[in-house]
């Protein structure tokens, strides 16, 4: 019990850089997300214009 206890608090310590490291690579992750949301979009409208272009 005492060892959990012990744990418990090294845990606590812990997390609030850990948190602040999580949030940033939140943010990272989120900035490539949108990055390559937006290149999809533009391979997207290409393919649409090429396939437009073959109807034609």
């Amino acid at each position: 019990p005492d060892e959990d206890k012990e744990k418990e608090k090294e845990m606590e310590e812990v997390k609030p850089d850990d948190n602040k490291e999580k949030e940033k690579e939140a943010e990272k992750t989120e900035e490539k997300d949108k990055e390559e949301e937006e290149e999809d979009e533009k391979e997207n409208q290409k393919s649409k214009l090429l396939k437009d272009g073959d109807d034609k």
